[in-house]
């Protein structure tokens, strides 16, 4: 199949987002984020905030604060996933409808 009849099968739409499937995008948007990171770690230096308490005044708090949030949400996901779901067979057994 030619180049021409296989890009004639994709959408218009996913044309554009052909750039997601380069072997280097991984490495291209791991260093991209790792630069917005910095950046903004950069910007929390030199940026005063008027903090209501003490510890909202450090450097790096509000980062840290969302990667613990974030941690608390995903590790209290396992028990209640355990807690809250139903056996397999729950609804009966066979798939006759009904």
């Amino acid at each position: 199949m030619s180049e021409a009849q296989e890009r004639d099968k994709v959408h218009p739409i996913a044309r554009r987002l052909r750039f997601i499937e380069a072997s280097s995008f991984p490495r291209r948007l791991t260093i991209a984020l790792g630069v917005v990171a910095v950046a903004l770690a950069l910007v929390d230096v030199f940026h005063h905030r008027h903090a209501l308490f003490t510890w909202e005044g450090w450097i790096g708090f509000h980062g840290v604060y969302g990667f613990a949030a974030f941690c608390v949400v995903v590790l209290t996901g396992w028990p209640l996933r355990r807690l809250l779901s139903r056996p397999e067979n729950y609804y009966g057994e066979g798939d006759e409808d009904a």
